[in-house]
């Protein structure tokens, strides 16, 4: 794991990898404890990086980096699974939710609503200050293993939740 980051590092926080690889970049960085890393490489707007093309005005997933291509192309946009996964942290697994999110201060908050199989699931952060405040919405008739980067372990039912802690990212 750390040669992978130390070659992200060393490619300035582009990507560099291939159609089969890109989608998992980010969680793999991240769950390998290189968050920095992972929200660097996402927030990157110079090509080729996730950003590049939404400064220029993208309004689709790009084939190429630079944009002389079909305009509409998965690879490059799977980065949206981490941004529900890792980011947010939501997770859906044979019916039974976890919420795990990354947050990190250079994104100042995020918000991801998906609506599942067993009803809408929530998962929001930002940051206020020094602390972080998680929002988490859980549906009807459902419960949560919610994960913070803590340590700490919350079960939910269903409801709306606030929760704070102090950021130690």
């Amino acid at each position: 794991m750390a040669d992978l980051n130390a070659l992200v590092i060393e490619n300035d926080y582009h990507l560099n990898t291939g159609f089969l690889s890109t989608p998992f970049l980010c969680a793999v960085l991240a769950e390998g404890g290189y968050v920095e890393t992972a929200y660097r490489l996402l927030l990157q707007d110079t090509m080729p990086g996730w950003l590049y093309a939404v400064k220029k005005g993208a309004t689709t997933i790009w084939e190429t980096w630079d944009g002389h291509a079909s305009l509409n192309h998965y690879s490059y946009g799977a980065i949206c699974g981490w941004l529900f996964s890792g980011v947010c942290g939501i997770r859906l697994n044979q019916g039974k939710i976890t919420i795990q999110p990354t947050p990190h201060a250079s994104l100042k908050y995020a918000r991801a609503s998906y609506l599942s199989p067993v009803g809408e699931i929530v998962s929001a952060w930002r940051y206020e200050g020094e602390k972080v405040v998680y929002e988490i919405e859980i549906p009807s008739n459902g419960e949560a293993l919610v994960l913070l980067p803590d340590g700490r372990q919350e079960h939910l039912s269903a409801g709306k939740y606030c929760l704070r802690m102090c950021d130690n990212l």
